[in-house]
């Protein structure tokens, strides 16, 4: 939107079900009370993919195509789709697979929350096919039509540098690893090598005269400690 949360209405993944209520549910492209760049460059007559993009579900209608990101039961992905009939049309291709598209709560609580070490090169493995996925999709419809804006959001690259920033940090990994350490240092660095490939085959497609604009929504770094500010708040008798 270009607008700060105070002017498109959306200040978290969650939302109160009513201003009094003190139920919640995942925030949805409901709660957007602004125009889009999708809405704009729509209106424009130009023609857009919008994938992985959280708060798209319900899609929008736009002039070109949606795959909703963010937290949406993979059986809904058919509904999240625009326009009607993309899904079916998408399933023709040989790595589309809905369950890997939409995000799995359990699996991305392990981003934040750590995971037992066994778990974590199958967790980088799903992750890398996931960015797969996604590439195959928009490789599809950029050559399958005349597209004027494109939006892709990759996110596996957040997700690892939450659980294993301590791998990807050259300061901190260890010098003499284990086993286990050096094969979940390769699979990282397999991810990023796959990342940085699709995007050098994306922009190709895209052609010379593309506008390319890499974005990250956060920065990362390592952290020896962790501050509970609501608890200190509470201490202190500064939250009510």
């Amino acid at each position: 939107t270009g607008k700060r949360p105070g002017q498109h209405g959306v200040f978290d993944f969650f939302q109160r079900e009513t201003p009094e209520s003190e139920y919640y549910r995942f925030a949805s492209s409901q709660d957007v009370h602004s125009e889009t760049i999708w809405s704009i460059a729509s209106e424009h007559g130009q023609k857009i993919v919008s994938l992985n993009f959280p708060l798209m579900f319900p899609p929008p209608p736009v002039n070109g195509y949606i795959v909703p990101g963010g937290w949406m039961p993979w059986r809904q992905l058919r509904l999240g789709c625009y326009p009607p009939g993309l899904f079916d049309r998408l399933k023709a291709l040989p790595s589309f697979n809905p369950r890997e598209l939409a995000l799995d709560m359990t699996l991305e609580a392990k981003a934040i929350e750590g995971c037992a070490a066994e778990e974590y090169a199958d967790w980088i493995r799903f992750h890398t096919r996931r960015e797969e996925r996604w590439s195959e999709i928009l490789r599809h419809l950029m050559t399958d039509d005349d597209i004027d804006l494109v939006g892709v959001v990759f996110d596996g690259a957040d997700k690892l540098q939450h659980l294993c920033w301590r791998f990807l940090d050259p300061e901190l990994r260890p010098s003499e690893p284990t086993a286990w350490e050096q094969e979940i240092i390769d699979l990282c660095e397999q991810y990023f090598r796959g990342l940085d490939a699709m995007l050098a085959d994306l922009v190709a497609l895209g052609g010379e005269e593309a506008t390319v604009v890499v974005v990250s929504d956060h920065g990362f770094g390592p952290s020896s400690h962790v501050f509970y500010l609501n608890a200190w708040l509470e201490q202190q008798g500064f939250l009510a």
